[in-house]
C-alpha cells in the first residue's frame, strides 16, 4: 500500500472507532512501527477506561503520558510492563534478565512507539468483562480489527487471552502449530516463514511469573525469526 493511501486507512480507521464511542488504538507511531526489525502487534481486550472515551491509546503510548519520576504511570504497569519487557527482548535480542526495570531506566517505555496495540472492544470499560460480552463486541468491531490487521501486516502477532476471540479472522489454517515452544507453561505458538501467532496469557495475569510470560514469548520470537522467517 503507497504511503498516501496508507495514511488515509489508517486515519479512515480512527474516525470509524471515534464515530462508535471508542478509543483510537492501532499503530502507536508509524514511522517508528515500520523501521522496527520485527512489526510486532498486541491484541488484548479492551481499555481500563470505564466511562472515559476522551482519550486516545495511540496518543497515550506515544507522547510520554506513561512515564513519571517512577517508571511508569500508575495503574498502567501491570500490563505495560511485561508488554515492555517483552518488545524490548524481542527487537534488542534479550532475555527478561537481562533488561532493566522500567522503575531504573524509564526510557524503556519508548518502545511502545514500535508497536501497533489492539483492543477487541473499542468502547472503554471497567478490567473484567465476561466472555459472552466479549464476543458480542467482538462481532460489533471485528470489521475494524480485521482493517486493522491488514493495514499493519504484523509479523508477531501477540493474543493476550484474545485467540480464543479472534482465531477465524488470523487466517492461521496453514500455519504450523507448536505447543510450548520454550518455556513449560500452556502457550500456543502459530507460525509460517512470514508471520508468527502466539496464543498468550493476558499481560496482566497471574497465572506465571512476568520471567515466564515474558521469556517464553521473546525465546520463541526470536527463534522463529532465525531459523523459520522468510523475508
Amino acid at each position: 500500500m503507497e504511503n498516501e493511501s496508507f495514511i488515509n486507512e489508517l486515519n479512515s480507521i480512527e474516525a470509524e472507532i471515534l464515530r462508535i464511542g471508542g478509543v483510537p488504538d492501532g499503530i502507536v507511531n508509524l514511522d517508528e512501527y515500520l523501521k522496527a526489525d520485527i512489526k510486532i502487534m498486541w491484541i488484548l481486550k479492551e481499555a481500563n477506561s470505564q466511562g472515559n472515551n476522551e482519550w486516545s491509546m495511540r496518543g497515550a503510548l506515544n507522547d510520554g503520558y506513561l512515564i513519571n519520576e517512577n517508571g511508569i504511570r500508575g495503574g498502567w504497569g501491570r500490563t505495560f510492563n511485561p508488554i515492555i519487557y517483552t518488545t524490548v527482548g524481542i527487537l534488542s535480542n534479550k532475555n527478561w534478565g537481562e533488561i532493566n526495570w522500567v522503575s531504573d531506566e524509564p526510557e524503556l517505555i519508548e518502545i511502545l512507539k514500535k508497536i501497533a496495540f489492539v483492543n477487541v472492544k473499542k468502547v472503554p470499560g471497567n478490567s473484567v468483562c465476561d466472555n459472552e460480552q466479549m464476543k458480542s463486541f467482538y462481532q460489533q468491531n471485528k470489521s475494524i480489527l480485521v482493517r486493522q490487521i491488514k493495514l499493519a501486516e504484523p509479523d508477531v502477532i501477540i493474543c493476550g487471552n484474545t485467540f480464543w476471540l479472534i482465531q477465524n479472522e488470523l487466517k492461521i489454517k496453514d500455519f504450523t502449530p507448536v505447543k510450548n515452544f520454550s518455556k513449560e507453561f500452556p502457550i500456543n505458538f502459530f507460525y509460517s516463514t512470514k508471520r508468527m501467532v502466539i496464543d498468550a496469557y493476558h499481560p496482566n495475569n497471574r497465572s506465571v511469573s512476568q520471567e515466564d510470560y515474558c521469556d517464553s514469548i521473546i525465546e520463541a520470537v526470536i527463534e522463529w525469526n532465525k531459523n523459520f522467517r522468510v523475508g
